[in-house]
């Protein structure tokens, strides 16, 4: 049986998101930026430890805030399968403070709405325990030489 892992990679407008999964995908780097404005979603599968997964990497235009409710994520299209993800890599411009600042919050919010405490159901009185997803987060630096080079760096709590 292959599992399917979801990633949604989110940031502030002209970060390198895209860039980010074009390398991954393509292992390619284009100079041009075009941005995202709807969501873009690449299903590629990987060998790890000898067995097959498919992933579902989703790159996501900037969005407002992280939707704290199925209501309110399948009410906005761009953010539908954000809630669901197994992991999220929030994507920064080191030179950028503003897309800094900007994950930061988005990372909070990710905390306080996936790992809230289920509602307990009186009937069965049956606690769930929801585990925190994965947060991954990654910083893009260009050099100012005549052609700039991309540096990712990976952290994960």
């Amino acid at each position: 049986m292959v599992t399917t892992f979801k990633i949604a990679v989110l940031g502030a407008q002209g970060v390198g998101k895209s860039a980010i999964v074009r390398q991954f995908m393509y292992n390619e780097f284009s100079e041009t930026s075009v941005p995202t404005n709807t969501r873009r979603v690449f299903l590629p599968a990987v060998v790890m430890n000898g067995h097959v997964h498919e992933l579902q990497i989703m790159d996501f235009p900037p969005i407002s805030s992280f939707p704290v409710n199925t209501l309110q994520e399948w009410a906005d299209s761009c953010c539908r399968g954000l809630r669901s993800a197994h992991a999220y890599i929030l994507v920064y411009d080191i030179c950028c403070f503003d897309s800094f600042e900007y994950i930061k919050t988005l990372r909070q919010q990710i905390l306080e709405t996936r790992t809230m405490p289920a509602k307990e159901d009186t009937t069965k009185a049956k606690k769930v325990k929801v585990s925190p997803p994965g947060i991954g987060i990654s910083s893009c630096i260009s050099t100012l030489s005549s052609s700039p080079e991309l540096q990712i760096t990976a952290t994960q709590e």
